[in-house]
């Protein structure tokens, strides 16, 4: 931490890096009319990722409160990129993507991945992994259900 004057200047760097990578996003998906936000794109590559999980799960992986997850979810089963059902117990809310929430999230992916690609412009492979695998420390770090985040595996490829 020698470079940074304070714990904080680190802190408030990856908190920069965040807030461009949502602001070219959200540039990137309205400049191709895409009608989703970077927040609805994110929750409906959770629920491809991790079909008939909970809402309550969800919100756990994506670190937002259950009023947020539940906004966003009510907006894509409108458009019918997911379904949601009643779990066997009656209680829990089941989630999944339909076909044609699949199709969209991979129309979307190539927009989402020059922002990246962007990003880590004249990073060698290495220095990308270190970097993923720095990031993924620190969400452990920070995180009570370590296992509910990505691998650096799974985040990589």
């Amino acid at each position: 931490m020698s470079q940074f004057t304070s714990a904080n200047a680190f802190g408030f760097l990856l908190a920069d890096c965040a807030r461009l990578f949502q602001q070219m996003c959200d540039k990137k998906l309205s400049e191709a009319d895409m009608g989703l936000s970077t927040d609805q794109i994110r929750v409906l590559d959770c629920v491809i990722q991790h079909r008939a999980s909970t809402e309550w799960n969800l919100a756990a992986r994506l670190a937002m409160t259950a009023m947020t997850l539940s906004a966003s979810l009510e907006q894509l089963e409108k458009d019918g990129l997911i379904a949601r059902v009643t779990g066997p117990d009656e209680h829990a809310i089941i989630v999944n993507p339909t076909a044609e929430g699949i199709a969209v999230f991979e129309t979307v992916s190539p927009v989402l991945d020059d922002v990246i690609i962007q990003g880590l412009e004249a990073m060698g492979d290495a220095e990308i992994a270190i970097l993923a695998g720095a990031l993924i420390k620190i969400c452990h770090n920070l995180t009570k259900h370590p296992d509910l985040l990505m691998s650096t595996d799974e985040l990589i490829h």
